[in-house]
């Protein structure tokens, strides 16, 4: 067996131990700072999403606040995606209206959401969900009209 089959089998086998979401928030709980920066810079640079240095330039602290979808908008998924919320200007809750959005595998059910809070920017009374996305459409789209979401003002 090569190395890196070796390695492959050791995430594997480490990742394979949160078989439910309140072992990973165990696991999770007991990093340290430096630990979970570094698990966040890794992540965030796996899945090409910037949200660690989304994180990094924000305040020490976030405000948490229930917010009704026709206050949200979302951000651009992928080039496949993306023109049919540009047609909703992004607005969740038209988006929410859309059967082709709905309906798209893009944003199919794939059981019970356990994360209902998302992280996004506030600007003036709007918000921008900048992760989460895929959550929040699916949640508006079964029919959940207001999301929990940690925040930070951001005027630019």
């Amino acid at each position: 067996m090569y190395k890196n089959e070796v390695r492959k089998k050791y995430v594997t086998d480490e990742m394979s131990k949160f078989k439910n979401l309140g072992d990973l928030k165990d696991f999770v709980n007991t990093l340290e700072i430096e630990q979970m920066c570094q698990l966040c810079q890794w992540l965030s640079s796996w899945r090409k999403n910037n949200l660690c240095d989304f994180i990094s330039k924000g305040p020490n602290n976030w405000s948490v606040k229930n917010v009704p979808i026709s206050n949200i908008k979302v951000t651009r998924v992928n080039e496949e995606i993306n023109p049919i919320l540009e047609k909703h200007n992004y607005l969740l809750e038209k988006i929410s209206q859309d059967k082709e959005i709905c309906n798209h595998n893009e944003f199919k059910s794939q059981g019970n959401i356990n994360s209902k809070s998302l992280i996004a920017r506030k600007r003036g009374d709007k918000f921008k969900v900048v992760d989460g996305i895929h959550r929040a459409i699916r949640l508006a789209c079964d029919g959940t009209k207001e999301l929990k979401l940690i925040y930070f003002e951001n005027g630019g």
